[in-house]
């Protein structure tokens, strides 16, 4: 097997049953046929470690900026890997090649941080002549991809400005397209298979390496993340 495009999923694993386990997409590719099933465990083992690891450039490790609400220890995490490489318009991968765990060692705490709200890096491939709108699409729009990174951990992650406004401080933000870059490129141990993180494209049914990564100023929210409730309060009213 070719072992070509690799599409990674990374699973955290919530403490509360009130809140969905959330999850990281990574999607990566190689122009080599070369790569065995070590490859792609040497490719991922460096993904996994890079989230308990400082970045250069950076300050902390991606998982300080993770909630306590996620469960910490060796195996607190779980990932899936799946041979895209005949797939790449999107059809069913089939079971997964590698699946295994990896450590969440050192997340960060929760202050009353709902955890629904994230930070979104967005990673872009160059668009070339894309156009961001056309009538009926968004030409442009698969061009990029986006990692809603979360539940977030309080501290360092939040500042405000003049006005109050509360933002991602400029100290997750780095830390985090540091964290990007750090896995950016990587040429595996076992064959020197130089893999690219990308942005894939099923509507293209192609994989594109990237040309930056960007966090905006301010945090998103994903509803699915946000759990269900446990109680209510009910006040009755004359």
């Amino acid at each position: 097997m070719a072992f070509s495009n690799l599409h990674i999923k990374l699973q955290f694993t919530s403490r509360s049953p009130l809140v969905p386990n959330p999850g990281i997409d990574l999607s990566y590719f190689a122009s080599s046929t070369a790569a065995d099933i070590t490859d792609v465990a040497d490719l991922v083992n460096h993904v996994t470690a890079s989230l308990i690891a400082v970045p250069s450039g950076a300050t902390n490790k991606p998982i300080v900026y993770l909630s306590s609400v996620l469960t910490a220890s060796a195996t607190g995490g779980k990932y899936e890997v799946y041979d895209v490489t005949s797939h790449l318009g999107g059809t069913p991968a089939g079971s997964p090649v590698l699946i295994g765990s990896f450590s969440t060692v050192g997340l960060g705490v929760s202050s009353g941080i709902p955890e629904g709200d994230c930070i979104v890096l967005t990673l872009q491939a160059p668009y070339g002549s894309d156009v961001e709108f056309a009538p009926g699409t968004r030409p442009r729009a698969r061009d990029r991809g986006r990692i809603y990174f979360g539940p977030l951990a309080n501290g360092a992650a939040f500042t405000t400005d003049t006005n109050s406004r509360t933002m991602p401080s400029t100290t997750i933000r780095t830390d985090l397209c540091q964290w990007i870059k750090a896995i950016n490129v990587y040429s595996t141990g076992p064959h020197s298979i130089p893999y690219n993180l990308a942005v894939w494209s099923r509507k293209n049914a192609l994989m594109k390496s990237l040309q930056e990564v960007w966090i905006d100023d301010r945090f998103d929210y994903q509803r699915r993340r946000g759990g269900k409730e446990s109680t209510k309060t009910i006040v009755g009213l004359p």
